[in-house]
């Protein structure tokens, strides 16, 4: 990729950061699907697998906004919508955006 200002360099470096924290969460699922019963082997696919699958949506869907691909996908009756609404009351995605904002301060500094 090509940036044009520092600004946005340090942004991909906030991205690159999050790339990095998405590696916890993927182990933390992959745990929780184990405490359930699955072997590690078949937490990581799964995993591992459901990403690649959002990703290869998005990247597909390229003339979408990934929040209409989310809108899309996260209807009212869902169990996708009642598990974001869940997250956002428990501050999980501000929570995200918090350490984004950490992470480029300090990148900026």
């Amino acid at each position: 990729m090509v940036f044009d200002s520092e600004v946005d360099y340090d942004l991909a470096g906030v991205a690159a950061v999050m790339n990095g924290v998405v590696f916890g969460f993927m182990a933390e699922l992959s745990e929780w699907f184990q405490s359930k019963g699955m072997t590690d082997e078949q937490s990581r696919a799964l995993v591992t697998h459901t990403l690649r699958g959002a990703t290869g949506l998005a990247d597909y869907k390229l003339v979408q906004s990934l929040s209409d691909i989310n809108h899309s996908i996260a209807t009212p009756g869902t169990f996708t919508l009642t598990a974001q609404e869940m997250i956002k009351a428990e501050g999980g995605f501000e929570a995200w955006l918090k350490a984004c904002e950490e992470i480029q301060r300090q990148i900026s500094e």
